[in-house]
């Protein structure tokens, strides 16, 4: 009984130390994904982000003076929050990662 419970030990020990290297990969890509994701979020996300903000302060002092520069401000200011959204979206949704950054 004893050489059982020390064979099923021993099989076990060397199962844990032959997936350990891939686990801990796993984690270094992880980590990978996380660092590039926020990296993108501090410095590209936030582009067209403050581009949609400065526009909408034009678009407020601009009124009703000229409605064509409006409409076109306008349009302009949705297609940054778009592009907004869309970076966010591939970040949460894991589509930049560290393989596809490459």
């Amino acid at each position: 009984m004893y050489l059982i419970a020390l064979s099923i030990n021993l099989i076990s020990r060397f199962g844990r130390a032959r997936l350990q290297p891939a686990t801990e990969g796993e984690r270094r890509m992880l980590q990978e994904h996380i660092d590039l994701s926020q990296s993108i979020h501090d410095t590209v996300v936030q582009a067209p982000y403050i581009i949609g903000l400065g526009i909408d302060g034009v678009v407020r002092l601009a009124g009703d003076s000229n409605t064509w520069l409006v409409e076109r401000l306008n349009a302009t200011a949705e297609l940054s929050k778009s592009a907004t959204w869309e970076l966010r979206r591939s970040i949460d949704t894991g589509i930049l990662g560290p393989r596809d950054a490459a």
